[in-house]
C-alpha cells in the first residue's frame, strides 16, 4: 500500500512540475503573442494626423446625404466637405434629381446641411445634376 501512496505522490509530482515547465515555455516563446497598443485598431491609435473631428464628420456626411437622398424626386446625393486644420471650410452637394420634381427646396437641403454640419451657408455650393 505504501508504495502506491508513494507512486501516486510521485506522479502527482511530476504531473504539477511538467505543467509548471510547459507555461513558462509557452510565455517565452511567441505562441501568445504579446498585444501590441501601438498597432491596435482603436480610435485613440490611428495615425495622428488624423482628426477624430473629421471621422464623426465622414460619418454626419454619409447620414446627411443619405437623408437628402431619400427626399421624393432625388435619386442621388454626393455631399464633397474640404477641410483646412481640422475645420469644415466649404461644402459642395451634387444632387441628381428625376423629372425636375423635386420635393424639397434648395433653401431646405442648405439650411440642413449648414446647422448638420455647423458652417455658414454662405461656403455652400449645390449643383443639380
Amino acid at each position: 500500500m505504501n508504495s502506491k501512496k508513494f507512486l501516486y505522490s510521485l506522479g502527482s509530482f511530476t504531473l504539477v512540475i511538467g505543467v509548471i515547465v510547459m507555461g513558462i515555455m509557452i510565455r517565452q516563446s511567441n505562441f501568445f503573442p504579446k498585444r501590441k497598443t501601438v498597432n491596435n485598431y482603436c480610435i485613440d491609435n490611428l495615425n495622428q494626423n488624423l482628426d477624430k473631428d473629421s471621422l464623426y464628420y465622414d460619418y454626419n456626411i454619409e447620414a446627411l446625404a443619405g437623408r437628402i437622398k431619400d427626399e421624393n424626386g432625388i435619386t442621388d446625393c454626393k455631399i464633397n466637405v474640404n477641410y483646412l486644420n481640422g475645420e469644415i471650410i466649404s461644402v459642395n452637394i451634387s444632387v441628381v434629381v428625376e423629372d425636375d420634381e423635386v420635393n424639397i427646396s434648395e433653401t431646405d437641403i442648405l439650411d440642413y446641411v449648414s446647422q448638420s454640419l455647423e458652417i455658414s451657408i454662405e461656403n455652400i455650393e449645390l449643383s443639380y445634376d
